[in-house]
């Protein structure tokens, strides 16, 4: 029998593929720590999985930059990048190190700590699905920038992944926003999801 939440180490990134961590990744929850001590707990609804083998990728034909180099870690650590002159993307790294790949994490349906993502995206109002559901809103509503490329997901208290038995269904489409290898359907969607358990109430300390 399972027991949840618990935080992800560093087992569940290593060994799998990056289409592999991509729909893993789908139902587990993201906190992001602030030095005020408050707290955001998003669902992650969609990724998107990038290989060097693919031509849409930063490190297609092992291209390897300053830009990129989180992207060659073992799976598990922060990757950000910077685009349009305005906007973060945050990823997290897959597969073996020395391998250029990630998934791209495209959006969070907020479970906890929406106040504080509508302070920091200056909304007044805008619900928990339509907050963090894209990834400049998501770098914006989590305070990600540059900073924490290369962070380790699971040493760290200030961003870290959980699993709190969330259950759903997941949708194949092809990726957004890219004019190359348009055809793979790399892009995943979480949708009808819920869990069990009440993770705003259910000795929720013991994992932070």
């Amino acid at each position: 029998m399972s027991h949840f939440p618990y935080r992800l180490d560093v087992s569940f990134f290593r060994d799998k593929s990056t289409l592999n961590l991509a729909r893993d990744l789908l139902g587990k929850v993201l906190v992001r720590r602030f030095g005020d001590g408050s707290l955001v707990r998003g669902v992650i609804t969609e990724t998107e999985a990038y290989t060097e083998e693919d031509e849409a990728s930063h490190s297609f034909a092992g291209r390897r930059t300053e830009r990129n180099r989180s992207m060659f870690l073992a799976g598990g650590f922060v990757y950000v990048y910077f685009i349009y002159g305005r906007y973060f993307c945050f990823n997290i790294s897959a597969e073996a190190q020395g391998r250029g790949c990630a998934v791209l994490i495209r959006g969070l349906e907020i479970i906890e700590g929406i106040e504080k993502v509508r302070l920091l995206r200056k909304k007044e109002n805008g619900s928990a699905k339509n907050l963090l559901n894209g990834p400049s809103k998501l770098c914006e509503g989590l305070a990600i920038n540059r900073d924490l490329d290369g962070f380790s997901l699971w040493k760290g208290k200030d961003l870290f992944l959980q699993d709190v038995g969330f259950v759903g269904k997941i949708q194949a489409t092809e990726r957004i926003g890219i004019s190359r290898a348009m055809e793979k359907k790399w892009r995943f969607v979480f949708t009808e999801f819920s869990s069990s358990f009440d993770y705003l109430v259910e000795e929720r300390e013991k994992t932070l």
